[in-house]
């Protein structure tokens, strides 16, 4: 059996060593530009160039003027459609809920006028049983 401190068990290992610096050390084989890496290496700029331009395009697109930019597309509500202050008396919570009705009854009455005109329903609530399969 071979002690890791015999001679012959030193000698190989340093035997085993000096090859593999050796093969280690060695150059490596020339880069061969195929038509593979031209096109590989031609992907990967459009990519890096792609993901650098894409953010700086954005942001000049979207600029400084945003506000300008974007109020014409309605991107907001309106303010008569935002409620900046909750009601806080019973008066106010009363008012509110009446404007909420009239509106819910303004819809229905559209609603109604549209089924009579394009549709031709004359009795609601038929028709309101028959969709639902009442």
């Amino acid at each position: 059996m071979n002690s890791p401190f015999s001679k012959e068990y030193l000698a190989k290992r340093l035997e085993i060593m000096e090859k593999t610096q050796k093969s280690f050390h060695a150059q490596p084989p020339p880069i061969r530009i195929t038509k593979q890496f031209k096109q590989r290496s031609f992907i990967e700029v459009f990519r890096f160039g792609l993901c650098v331009l894409v953010p700086i395009l954005a942001m000049l697109y979207v600029g400084v003027d945003t506000k300008d930019r974007f109020s014409k597309w309605k991107m907001f509500p309106e303010k008569e459609h935002t409620i900046t202050e909750l009601p806080k008396n019973t008066l106010e919570i009363e008012y509110e809920l009446s404007k909420l009705r009239k509106e819910r009854l303004e819809r229905r009455l559209k609603l109604q006028e549209r089924l009579v005109n394009e549709f031709g329903v004359e009795d609601f609530e038929a028709e309101k049983k028959r969709i639902l399969g009442k």
